[in-house]
């Protein structure tokens, strides 16, 4: 590790935002990869499979432009087609590494109060030889285009957050065409499941894993009834996104007053609130002062399913909306089945945390390579992925421990080794202005142990239907 091992001068900032690093605070981390690795290595299999793991890890660790297997084979002076056997086709099992992950995230980073964040992400990509790739909508180049589509699971809490479990998205095409699916090798288990489908097998597959009070997503997942209704089935408590013009039958802040109002959008509900309903937060400390947003709630009754208009009004929930502030105000909706008694401040820090997950994801394709891989197959994809969230969760680990004189979380361990770390690319929120803070509630502040304890949600009986569908379904059988 060469270019790991190259020595700066001591942990300063200049204004420039240039970070130097102290040398003794380095030497340890390369230090600390090897004793990182050493619960999961006996997990890859042989002797080989293991020195490539390591490789792969390094690699994806490294300061390297471009981290494909190539360029990693020629950094540490390797065979290039071993390493790329191993990651495009090696015998080891992802789930087994995962498994590994999850239970030290769950003992090193888990609260009663943390949340499990399920988002997807797109891989821009040219030809359609590649496993899942078709015409779809990619978040990351805001448009449909030709690409693969991954479901992530996040775990977030007050010690930190990373990404602790990963699907890849095969549509319907793909899952239905038995001679892509054996050139990709598709295992014969694996079968069509939407996204929001996804995401539920990962939040019921390691919830007994990490200690969890919330389970929180964007309105791609929130939109969808049923996948609200497994949730609460399953006794989850969740803060879901959900559009703007979802309808809603509003109830009041207290149970037992008062007739349900007729249904209308949430945004029009919204709109007509007088100023003093609304209440001021501050959610977290940013680089430019706190960033906060103006907060309002009220329960509701939401449609069993929206699409047919004889479908009951019988599911209660809470409507939150948010609205930052800042120079061009966004705002966002969302639905939750938290109980009664959870406090105002709780509902807003938890919909705040969301944005982790995208945190989580951007880290993950800048600094561990995430999106950089030359793989086709569905092994291969699914490899690559496990091997990056495995890179990101000791880049986090180092973090806690270097707590103080690591760098930010933004610049991989190359970039840092090298003194220089990336801007970030979260836009900047505003500063309330002054007429803002005259017209407000007093500003609170939204603690971050302030997430609660999980409650069991109450929810009315009613008889199961057929909900809405997301967009972006697929497979799966592990």
């Amino acid at each position: 590790m060469a270019q790991e091992t190259r020595q700066s001068a001591g942990v300063s900032t200049s204004q420039r935002g240039t970070v130097t690093v102290d040398p003794a605070k380095l030497v340890p981390v390369l230090k600390e990869l090897r004793k990182f690795l050493n619960p999961y290595l006996p997990l890859f299999g042989r002797t080989e499979a293991r020195d490539n793991a390591g490789i792969v890890v390094r690699g994806l660790l490294s300061d390297l432009p471009r981290k494909t297997i190539e360029p990693i084979a020629a950094r540490y002076k390797v065979k290039r087609r071993p390493l790329q056997r191993f990651v495009g086709a090696g015998p080891w099992n992802d789930n087994a590494i995962l498994d590994q992950l999850n239970k030290e995230v769950g003992t090193e980073l888990g609260r009663g109060d943390a949340a499990l964040i399920v988002d997807s992400s797109g891989f821009a990509k040219k030809g359609d030889d590649s496993v899942g790739v078709q015409r779809q909508w990619c978040g990351r180049l805001g448009k449909v285009e030709n690409c693969q589509v991954g479901v992530y699971l996040s775990y977030a809490s007050a010690e930190g957050h990373t990404l602790v479990d990963q699907m890849l998205y095969l549509p319907e095409s793909w899952a239905k065409d038995k001679a892509r699916r054996e050139k990709c090798y598709v295992p014969e288990d694996v079968v069509f499941k939407k996204g929001w489908e996804q995401a539920d097998d990962m939040v019921a597959s390691r919830a007994a894993q990490l200690p969890h009070g919330w389970v929180l997503g964007d309105d791609a997942f929130g939109r969808v009834t049923e996948f609200r209704d497994r949730l609460g089935d399953r006794d989850e408590r969740y803060m879901l996104d959900v559009p703007r013009n979802t309808r809603v039958k509003t109830l009041g802040q207290k149970p037992g007053r008062g007739r349900a109002s007729a249904a209308r959008a949430a945004w029009r509900w919204a709109k007509q609130l007088p100023q003093k309903r609304w209440g001021l937060f501050t959610v977290r400390d940013g680089t430019k002062g706190p960033l906060q947003v103006w907060a309002a709630w009220t329960r509701v009754l939401t449609q069993r399913n929206p699409k047919d208009k004889k479908s009951p009004w019988d599911r209660e929930e809470i409507l939150l909306v948010l609205k930052t502030v800042e120079a061009t105000s966004r705002t966002k909706y969302c639905l939750s089945n938290s109980a009664e008694g959870t406090t105002e401040p709780e509902l807003v820090r938890a919909a705040s945390t969301r944005w982790n997950v995208e945190d989580c994801l951007e880290r993950a394709k800048g600094e561990v390579g995430m999106a950089q891989y030359e793989v086709r197959s569905w092994t291969g994809w699914r490899h690559h992925m496990t091997l990056a969230l495995l890179a990101l969760w000791f880049l986090v680990r180092q973090h806690r421990r270097l707590q103080g004189a690591f760098p930010p979380l933004h610049g991989s361990t190359g970039a840092l080794l090298r003194g220089g770390i990336p801007p970030r690319s979260r836009p900047r929120r505003s500063r309330v202005s002054a007429s803002d803070q005259r017209n407000a509630h007093p500003q609170r502040t939204v603690a971050p142990s302030s997430l609660g304890s999980r409650r069991t949600p109450q929810r009315c009986d009613r008889d199961r239907v057929g909900m809405t569908q997301c967009g972006m379904g697929t497979q799966v059988a592990q």
